[in-house]
């Protein structure tokens, strides 16, 4: 569909990822083997310590300030720290998206989202972050649209959170509806610049509860990796394997990162998540499964 729409003159100024979560820390518990992974890549595919000219564009959406215990202003500071100025523990992110309005949606633990609000309320906020972006770029003599590629939970929610759950059906909503219609955005000739998901990556829910939590396989490859494959100046962050168009696995090699994006989640880094950074496979890797094609038309 989206080469349909390169085909009625729609001209692609950027093609961005999209990390979609629900709460701020979600990105420094479950995403930043994969974070590291975009801001490392280079033309040949290979990772170095410093990012490269070619390395991707990465926004983040956080849809709810995180407000459930009363510190939605504490958690939305935090989030900003991590993710913006010289000082950002993950200075890959080059836009953070927070909505701050839990009267829209609310971080809680046993409610359910409106999930038509939820993709109503990604989608404006998307396409004002790329009317602020891009602003004055590209040709007047064609729509001019911003491709996108959207990273969030599957329907798991990997770690079973009801809001996380709720963040997918966002995402597969405003996708789904995109597919159907080509784009809600594109068919809109306001002249403004809009957005096209052309893409939507879910991660993978762990199943298997001891995998999920004594990662003993990724810690081996963490040993075996510092101590017989790499260097100690040339080590490398992020490997991937991936199948085109099917799965895409990023495995973390510095998993102390991790612990430093959460320990600027002050608020929430209480003993439990410290022994979740240590213990989760999240922290070493991350398995990525396209959104097939075919699962559009099944209901949510």
């Amino acid at each position: 569909l989206f080469e349909k729409a390169q085909e009625e003159e729609f001209m692609v100024v950027e093609h961005v990822h999209v990390f979609v979560t629900a709460h701020p820390d979600d990105e420094s518990m479950f995403f930043v083997p994969t974070l590291y992974g975009l801001w490392r890549r280079d033309d040949d595919g290979l990772h170095s310590h410093t990012p490269s000219a070619s390395a991707c564009i990465v926004w983040l959406v956080c849809l709810t300030n995180g407000d459930y215990d009363g510190l939605g202003l504490i958690r939305a500071r935090e989030l900003e720290r991590v993710c913006t100025g010289p000082n950002a523990v993950l200075p890959m992110i080059d836009k953070l998206i927070l909505l701050n309005d839990p009267s829209e949606l609310q971080d809680h633990p046993t409610q359910s989202w409106d999930i038509e609000k939820a993709s109503r309320c990604l989608e404006t906020a998307l396409r004002k972050a790329v009317q602020e972006e891009y602003h004055g770029s590209g040709s007047s003599t064609s729509k001019q649209v911003v491709e996108m590629t959207l990273f969030t939970f599957d329907q798991g929610g990997v770690s079973g959170h009801l809001n996380h759950r709720d963040t997918f059906r966002a995402v597969h909503s405003l996708y789904n509806q995109q597919q159907r219609r080509l784009s809600l955005s594109l068919n809109k000739d306001d002249g403004e610049k809009t957005f096209f998901i052309s893409n939507v990556w879910i991660l993978e829910t762990e199943p298997n509860l001891l995998q999920k939590y004594i990662p003993i396989y990724s810690w081996c490859l963490l040993l075996l990796g510092r101590f017989f494959v790499y260097g100690n100046s040339s080590m490398h962050t992020v490997s991937i394997i991936s199948a085109p168009d099917k799965k895409k696995i990023f495995r973390f090699h510095q998993p102390w990162l991790n612990w430093l994006a959460m320990v600027a989640h002050e608020s929430q880094f209480v003993w439990y998540r410290r022994l979740f950074v240590i213990f989760s496979s999240y922290t070493y890797v991350n398995v990525w499964h396209k959104l097939p094609a075919n699962d559009l038309n099944k209901n949510e």
